[in-house]
């Protein structure tokens, strides 16, 4: 489980056996917030909250916004990738 960044107590992950479409998983404190990367210029969607307190979900959702294209990037690499073997 490849780690993108660690930042303020949240930890962003994908999984390199992951399904489409392209997100990323983000634990905080015991909860979990996946969000579907955007893709061709769409915005991030929050796709599953697990225990995660609002304002954390906002934090952890800006801080995806902000590096979508990065997280998209490597999700390609370690996805599609994995599907090759």
């Amino acid at each position: 489980m490849p780690t993108l960044l660690r930042l303020n107590g949240f930890q962003f992950v994908i999984y390199p056996n992951d399904q489409e479409p392209p997100h990323v998983h983000i634990f905080r404190a015991g909860a979990e917030l996946i969000i579907i990367l955007g893709v061709d210029g769409d915005e991030p969607v929050i796709r599953e909250v697990f225990s995660m307190r609002n304002r954390d979900i906002a934090s952890a959702f800006a801080v995806t916004r902000e590096n979508n294209d990065d997280f998209l990037a490597r999700w390609e690499e370690v996805c599609r990738s994995s599907r090759k073997k």
